[in-house]
């Protein structure tokens, strides 16, 4: 235990108690970013061919392995916002749409904002009574919420989560992780969930610029992304004219 916390040089002066709003930076996560942005400047575009061809792929398929999701449905991101916008640009708005009251502004915005026909749910000791509640009595398509809360810790039961889309399996529950991943084990692909993002600077302590959505295999039926990229057609140039669906590389390929 020590020498995991003489990795994070601030524990040295301060019982650090505010993971919940940003993780801590590590000596080797600092010296493999530095040894990143050093081989940028000594190597120029083969650093980011190579980062293309090795690096980034090899990064997509630990981050699936890790959460248990299918390497071809795992996306890599700046951010959990920039992905849960850009998804929303191919969710149809006919939707009707469950978010949880006060939930991260992250979360619920983008769908505010987009004129979604939204419900909400209170969030109290019968949060999963008062979801189910609102699931029964409207034609509720879409419940999106934080697995965690930001202002109180309150957690959603994952059972819960699983048992809801045994029973409403035309329900899309899209999740934001950031104040869950990396505090307990988890599978996506044996949860209930069908999109989870999540931004990896808090407790998987990640630092900033980076984070992931997982998709289960029947979003792309849900889903036509309006946004395109060169990496997001496999750098073919005929790859435009292919129809674009909720594809993991249209969330976001980046380029390194």
């Amino acid at each position: 235990m020590e020498n995991v916390r003489n990795q994070f040089p601030i524990l040295n002066q301060y019982i650090y108690s505010n993971t919940a709003s940003a993780g801590l930076l590590s000596e080797p996560l600092m010296k493999w970013r530095q040894a990143h942005d050093n081989s940028y400047l000594l190597n120029g575009s083969n650093m980011k061919t190579n980062a293309m061809r090795n690096e980034t792929p090899e990064t997509r398929k630990t981050v699936a392995d890790f959460f248990g999701c299918k390497t071809q449905n795992t996306a890599l991101l700046p951010n959990f916002s920039l992905g849960l916008n850009i998804l929303l640009e191919g969710l149809d708005k006919s939707h009707k749409v469950l978010l949880l009251e006060s939930d991260y502004p992250s979360v619920n915005w983008p769908f505010e904002y987009r004129g979604f026909d939204i419900s909400y749910a209170k969030i109290d000791s019968r949060l999963e009574e008062n979801i189910l509640e609102k699931i029964e009595s409207e034609n509720i398509s879409v419940l999106a919420l934080s697995l965690v809360q930001w202002i109180n810790g309150v957690k959603v039961n994952m059972d819960f989560l699983k048992e809801l889309k045994s029973s409403y399996p035309q329900l899309m529950i899209i999740a934001d992780g950031t104040q869950f991943c990396g505090t307990t084990d988890f599978n996506f692909e044996d949860s209930g969930l069908d999109v989870l993002g999540a931004s990896s600077y808090k407790w998987l302590l990640s630092g900033y610029g980076n984070g992931f959505m997982l998709f289960k295999d029947n979003v792309k039926e849900k889903c036509s992304i309006k946004t395109i990229g060169f990496n997001a057609a496999n750098i073919n140039l005929e790859g435009r004219k292919e129809e674009i669906t909720c594809d993991s590389r249209n969330i976001l390929n980046p380029d390194i």
